[in-house]
């Protein structure tokens, strides 16, 4: 590209590379003004260098809302494979499962990556009427299609968490904010349609002078195909944490571990999860 190849003959003549890139020997001097010719055996070397330099200054910036779940760990692995700079945010907020948290710890420090831990645990005694912050409140058992699957519904919860999310990545200079909801979870929550992300996307966007994004790939995806992409990615699948019953292993039963199971097993992926009985 010979755009590329202007840029870097321009750095070239404005700095002596001589020993810091190994592209040009120690012996020869960088020639400056009209006579300067960048030889032809390092141009294919320097475009590439031109081209890297170009995507760290340029590549996505992302907070991860991140569980330590499956959805969100899968997201994590897609955006360090697109070359994005991810830092995570873990928040407890009065979950019921809340050994989702320590399993986000081990994964941050599995996959090499920054996390921010908020607790907020508290936050769970003003969003009662869900199983998963109201001990009062029984957990469903059974597949997600059931009705009763809407007792794990925490009011107004992704909007809260994005919000926090968004304050973190603008005081951290990021530009995006990932979630991984997917098309799984649409019938059931609310704030995982397409339509909530849209709304909340411009609400974030409006909220301060710098750009923000609300990155969210999987919306149109279901829990299999993000089984099958976190396969592909290697994501250490075996180490997330779905269960909403807080036991030893997952419970099998309730509706997060019916979906594993059934995206394991639709996606023709061995399933790693260890099962109470």
């Amino acid at each position: 590209d010979s755009g590329i190849s202007g840029w870097m003959t321009t750095r070239l003549q404005s700095r002596n590379w001589k020993e810091s890139t190994g592209f040009i020997e120690k012996s020869s001097p960088v020639r400056t003004g009209s006579d300067f010719q960048v030889r032809p055996w390092i141009l294919e070397k320097l475009e590439e260098y031109a081209c890297e330099l170009f995507n760290q200054d340029n590549r996505m910036k992302a907070v991860v809302l991140f569980s330590g779940g499956l959805d969100s760990t899968v997201l994590a692995s897609h955006l360090l494979s697109k070359g994005a700079e991810v830092r995570l945010l873990s928040i407890d907020y009065g979950q019921r499962h809340a050994k989702e948290l320590a399993h986000g710890e081990a994964l941050a420090k599995h996959m090499n990556l920054p996390r921010k831990s908020l607790l907020l645990p508290d936050l769970g005694d003003i969003l009662g009427g869900s199983s998963l912050t109201d001990d009062s409140v029984a957990l469903p058992e059974g597949h997600y299609a059931e009705e009763s699957m809407k007792a794990t519904v925490v009011p107004n919860r992704n909007m809260i968490l994005l919000a926090l999310a968004g304050g973190y990545a603008l005081s951290s200079g990021f530009d995006t904010i990932a979630y991984a909801a997917h098309a799984g979870d649409h019938a059931i929550y609310p704030d995982c349609r397409p339509e909530f992300a849209e709304a909340m996307e411009k609400a974030l966007d409006l909220a301060d002078w710098k750009d923000l994004n609300l990155y969210r790939p999987f919306v149109d995806m279901t829990k299999a195909d993000l089984v099958q992409l976190g396969e592909e990615l290697g994501t250490p699948l075996g180490m997330t944490w779905s269960c909403y019953a807080g036991m030893d292993n997952h419970c099998g039963k309730c509706g997060t571990c019916v979906e594993r199971k059934e995206a394991f097993e639709l996606a023709k992926v061995p399933d790693p999860t260890k099962y109470e009985g």
